[in-house]
């Protein structure tokens, strides 16, 4: 539209220039005729009129070429300008888009380093609390190790002392059967000899002394070093002067030996352990004979024996088994404090155990948080990447539209050269055409 406004505003004033000069050229010819009186004149002016016609058709080709050319290359500069503006609009708003999204990513990457940093005081904090569970899990380690040794410790000293009760108690047992096989062979030999026993009770040190065992209980307990009291027991019969000695009822022994084997007060902790010796010999006085006397009292050995002596032939085997069972009490009770350090071991190792599940847990938990928060350290580099990137395109598109808007002001200025040119070249025209007329 400009174009062409400015177009029609160059024909008119082109036309009222040519009818402008077309009355000047009527003037001048009606002067020319009135002025020339003569036949030279007038054809020096019809000639000069024939020129300047010639040279005003002339100027007039030129000049609607010139003006052609002039209105298409500023039909041109203005289609170009309009592209210009509008690329220059569209490279606006996509300035404004991109200073939006760049605005938009620093306040993105603004909370993202504000997360890092929370994100990485927090590792800081489980990385510390890591530290700390795994000197409690070495310390729980260590303690675990050392009950062990002591546990395994312990075992070995019971064991050791086990294994020597069991041999003591296999020599006791050697030793008491062979006393036992012994004093069997010589009641029955007194039986056979019609002799009887008056000679007083013999102390037990002789046969008890051997047997005498010093218990040494086990280091992990702290027992004290103690000795066994020993359970009197006495066996006594009356025998007659002149008839054989009677053998004596096996259950009526064994309820004697019961009722004795409770131990009388002020009785004093010594075994005498003693057999009946022959008091007298052949030679002997009548009147231990005639003389009803008390047979010697037969006390039984400790009851940590595996077996007590008697006169009596008629001991069982079972009676055996029965007094070294009644001796086994402190053994029992040795092996009821060791399974009682046992359960307790076994308590503290569970607890530990469960300390220790309780701390992987704790470790795994904090691996996972370690995770992910390397994959939230992974996701901002990838965001400040995507910033970098971001920063560079709108640098990129900055110098376009800096180099757009240089090629546009170029545009602009070259408009106005021609639109310069246009003048000069009419005020030339203008000249030319005067000058002539003159």
């Amino acid at each position: 539209m400009r174009q062409q406004e400015h177009a029609k505003v160059m024909e008119i004033e082109l036309r009222g220039e040519i009818t402008s000069l077309e009355t000047k050229l009527e003037l001048l010819r009606s002067r020319t005729e009135e002025s020339t009186a003569g036949t030279d004149t007038q054809t020096k002016l019809l000639r000069q009129i024939e020129t300047l016609q010639t040279q005003y058709a002339l100027a007039s080709e030129n000049w609607h070429g010139i003006e052609s050319t002039l209105t298409s290359r500023v039909a041109a500069l203005e289609k170009e300008r309009d592209e210009t503006v509008k690329r220059e609009s569209d490279v606006r708003r996509k300035a404004r888009d991109v200073n939006s999204k760049s605005r938009r990513l620093e306040e993105e990457l603004e909370a993202v380093h504000d997360r890092a940093r929370s994100l990485e005081h927090d590792m800081q904090e489980q990385a510390a609390a890591m530290t700390k569970l795994q000197s409690r899990l070495s310390g729980a380690e260590t303690a675990l190790n050392d009950a062990k040794e002591t546990f395994e410790q312990e075992k070995k000293v019971w064991e050791a002392e086990m294994t020597q009760r069991v041999e003591d108690e296999k020599l006791k047992w050697r030793l008491e059967s062979s006393n036992i096989n012994n004093s069997q062979h010589q009641g029955l030999g007194l039986v056979d000899s019609g002799q009887y026993l008056q000679s007083p009770t013999t102390t037990g040190a002789s046969l008890s002394q051997p047997h005498r065992r010093h218990h040494s209980p086990s280091p992990a307990f702290g027992e004290q070093n103690t000795y066994r009291r020993p359970i009197p027991r006495t066996f006594s019969s009356e025998v007659g002067a002149l008839s054989p000695p009677p053998i004596p009822d096996t259950r009526s022994h064994s309820q004697s030996r019961r009722s004795s084997r409770q131990p009388h007060p002020g009785t004093p902790p010594l075994r005498q352990d003693s057999l009946p010796s022959l008091s007298t010999h052949l030679n002997g006085a009548p009147s231990h004979l005639g003389s009803v006397s008390q047979t010697p009292s037969i006390h039984a050995f400790d009851p940590d024996d595996a077996f007590d002596s008697t006169s009596s032939p008629h001991r069982t085997i079972a009676d055996m088994l029965s007094t070294s069972a009644s001796g086994a009490g402190p053994s029992v009770q040795l092996v009821e404090r060791m399974s009682a350090a046992v359960r307790r071991l076994e308590s503290e190792k569970a607890v530990v155990k469960e300390e220790m599940a309780r701390l992987a847990a704790q470790r795994d938990g904090a691996r996972e948080e370690v995770v992910a928060l390397l994959r939230e350290v992974e996701e901002k580099r990838g965001l400040e990447e995507r910033v970098a990137g971001m920063r560079r395109e709108l640098e990129e598109v900055g110098v376009r539209y800096a180099t757009t808007l240089e090629m546009l002001g170029e545009k602009s200025e070259e408009v106005e050269e021609l639109r310069a040119d246009v003048v000069d070249l009419k005020r030339i025209y203008r000249e030319l055409v005067e000058s002539t007329v003159k």
